[in-house]
């Protein structure tokens, strides 16, 4: 069962856990620099600049959203940028992208945000095509 939580200071060292397997995902294990120190001062001080949705598929860590506030020139009205969206490979196919997606402030379940955008920079097709069938309609 899938279960959904914000991400918490505790977290920071599975959020890079899962941040470094996105990385390798992408074929570009090296590319990752963040220290747990960089995610504690920029995500869980007092004035956080990210955020994180953690997705649990029966208690254990399956992916996570990280995500950041943005105010649009065109709209005159805050958004919602998503950077990262990453399940397991093992927890795809569960719809926890999908509901983790859905959940973020912003959505189109949220009626005050000027919406959300984000971008996709893989050379995967595959990882592209799931991207898109996230995309509201």
């Amino acid at each position: 069962m899938l279960s959904l939580r914000p991400g918490t200071r505790s977290d920071v060292p599975l959020i890079l856990r899962l941040v470094r397997e996105l990385a390798t995902y992408e074929r570009a294990p090296g590319a990752v620099v963040a220290t747990e120190a960089d995610f504690l001062r920029d995500g869980f001080g007092d004035t956080p600049r990210f955020h994180v949705l953690l997705g649990e598929w029966n208690g254990e860590p399956a992916g996570f959203a990280l995500y950041f506030y943005n105010w649009s020139t065109w709209l005159g009205r805050p958004g919602l940028y998503l950077e990262d969206l990453f399940v397991l490979p093992r927890h795809r196919g569960n719809g926890i992208g999908r509901r983790s997606s859905a959940s973020l402030p912003g959505s189109p379940s949220a009626k005050d945000a000027g919406g959300s955008s984000g971008r996709c920079w893989t050379g995967t097709s595959r990882r592209s095509a799931s991207i898109d069938r996230l995309a509201p309609r």
